[in-house]
């Protein structure tokens, strides 16, 4: 019966139903990436994390569009994610500053807000993130100076309408320009963060190349007999070292990823 309801749900409410199946493994990266796959091999897209439309769940944005949700972000927890979406119910957030200001640090901390970056959820803001990342310490610092001194009262009525306008109007214009990071690490911090590559593949330069040597990809091992030789090339993203019950020999598993973003042991 449970199989039954599964699979009318996934034939009628498709959009809904891998939005839910995305939310029940949040804290599962192996999974994110295999549903996130799953989906788009159906025609749907997941949209990246972004600071101001996600939610705290995946959630449907229309019949094909999935947006991600941060509590599936790494090193993001439950209560900053909270504080998050409170502080933008008076308005999206319009800068690094803003956000700083507005949220409770003492939930949504320097990793969070770091993890939140690398990740591209603040891209919105159009600086570029090896920027947002080398300025956030000095600004933690004074939007926390700022809230400590509401929280005892030290700001006059004035002084404290003085910052929340000067926070929630900046441009970030003032805060140095930092060459953006290389590609290479980009990728590796969105991989790190999301479990999945969101604005490229480090093997997409090598597309052709690629071709070249591969007999088959990932999506097409289906096609194959088994014991058949096959090539395929990608990254190893994983190796798990162990040893043979038997004779007791060493032995690895190894994860490959190729340009199709599948995975397999």
């Amino acid at each position: 019966m449970i199989s039954y309801r599964t699979a009318y749900l996934k034939a009628n409410y498709l959009v809904e139903f891998m939005s839910a199946l995305l939310t029940s493994e949040r804290d599962n990266t192996d999974k994110i990436v295999e549903y996130v796959n799953e989906a788009q091999r159906m025609g749907l897209s997941v949209l990246p994390p972004d600071i101001n439309e996600s939610d705290a769940l995946f959630k449907v944005d229309d019949q094909k569009t999935i947006r991600f949700g941060l509590l599936a972000i790494k090193n993001v927890g439950a209560g900053a994610v909270d504080s998050i979406v409170e502080a933008r119910k008076d308005g999206k957030f319009v800068s690094l500053e803003d956000i700083c200001s507005r949220i409770d640090l003492r939930l949504a901390n320097k990793k969070v807000l770091e993890s939140l970056i690398k990740c591209g959820a603040l891209d919105t803001f159009m600086l570029t993130r090896a920027q947002m990342v080398s300025s956030l310490e000095e600004i933690l610092d004074s939007a926390s100076r700022t809230q400590k001194d509401k929280a005892k009262g030290q700001l006059s009525f004035f002084d404290a309408s003085f910052a929340d306008n000067a926070f929630h109007k900046a441009s970030s214009n003032h805060i140095a320009p930092v060459k953006e990071w290389p590609e290479q690490q980009l990728l590796a911090f969105e991989k790190e963060m999301l479990g999945f590559y969101v604005s490229g593949h480090p093997l997409a330069r090598y597309a052709k190349q690629l071709k070249r040597f591969a007999s088959t990809s990932t999506s097409q091992l289906h096609m194959h007999q088994d014991e058949e030789e096959i090539k395929i090339v990608g990254l190893i993203a994983k190796i798990k070292q162990t040893m043979t019950r038997a004779k007791q020999e060493k032995m690895a598993i190894l994860k490959l990823e190729d340009l199709e973003r599948r995975w397999r042991y």
